[in-house]
């Protein structure tokens, strides 16, 4: 697999024109045809492509963390054009296998066969990425609900609908300290971000903006932002400095993979005597 810094390139399929025996066509259509994979690992390659990745079952859940998403096609029929169809927020892909161009069979997916046109007969079948020759990134815009379908002749042969959650984001520990004005807060805000199954999401940024009392100046966050991503186990850590007025300051995290975006509130006094902040219209910081 070719990487740069934002493709991956695909080209990871698996694809036979065996015919099948009735027992095994009945075990397979007894399964869920789609599949997630939530690391490159997972996917493999050779004979072992996808074997490591999870059929989407049970509550028909996958996450924008996904590295791909594959389906299972079976030509079970002859004489009329197969279609692959995926429908979801911000992604639509549709693709033709098209029947009768080669010797009474079918044909699609023009990339590494031997001919550059890979072709199918009946019964033949392919197992393949969703991704159209690279590899993106599923963003917060492609949360919701998703449908995947397979048509012959026009009609659906087969669909599942199933759900695509964003990230989130919790604060280990760090989170709601009193602190002192204009001055850095004594401990860290260590932030985790991960995926519905609790699964840390490495390689990410955490963005955020700051608001405080009116007037207040310097307020700020270190540490997060551009330049810092979240660690092999989803963990990036921030330092909250507390503007130059009494009162709260809410830090308000966003990520480009997340739909909500948490707040955490801080509390400035200017001294350990000071148990009644003063509380005004925010003022507006961000990074």
């Amino acid at each position: 697999i070719m990487r740069n810094s934002i493709f991956h390139f695909v080209i990871s399929f698996i694809i036979t024109a065996l015919i099948l025996t009735p027992f095994d066509l009945q075990a397979q259509t007894e399964e869920s045809e789609n599949k997630r994979c939530r690391t490159d690992e997972e996917i493999g390659s050779g004979s072992t492509l996808f074997d490591e990745c999870d059929w989407i079952t049970g509550a028909n859940e996958a996450s924008v963390s996904d590295v791909t998403l594959t389906t299972f096609i079976q030509f079970r029929h002859a004489g009329a054009d197969y279609i692959e169809r995926w429908t979801g927020p911000g992604y639509f892909l549709e693709r033709t296998y098209e029947w009768g161009l080669h010797e009474n069979g079918f044909e699609g997916f023009k990339g590494p066969c031997s001919s550059g046109v890979c072709y199918w007969s009946k019964w033949g079948w392919i197992h393949r990425e969703f991704w159209s020759y690279f590899r993106g990134t599923l963003l917060a815009k492609n949360v919701g609900t998703w449908l995947y379908e397979e048509l012959f002749n026009g009609v659906v042969q087969q669909s599942k609908t199933f759900y695509m959650r964003g990230l989130g984001l919790t604060a280990q520990s760090g989170a709601n300290q009193i602190g002192i004005v204009d001055q850095n807060l004594s401990n860290p805000l260590v932030l985790e971000l991960e995926s519905f199954e609790g699964i840390g999401i490495e390689d990410e940024v955490i963005g955020w903006s700051i608001a405080g009392p009116k007037g207040a100046k310097k307020a700020a966050v270190y540490g997060i932002g551009s330049g810092s991503e979240t660690n092999a186990i989803g963990v990036d850590q921030a330092t909250i400095h507390l503007g130059t007025k009494p009162g709260e300051y809410v830090v308000t995290l966003n990520n480009r993979r997340m739909v909500d975006q948490p707040t955490f509130t801080f509390t400035a006094i200017d001294g350990i005597e000071d148990t009644n902040p003063e509380q005004e219209h925010p003022d507006f910081e961000e990074g």
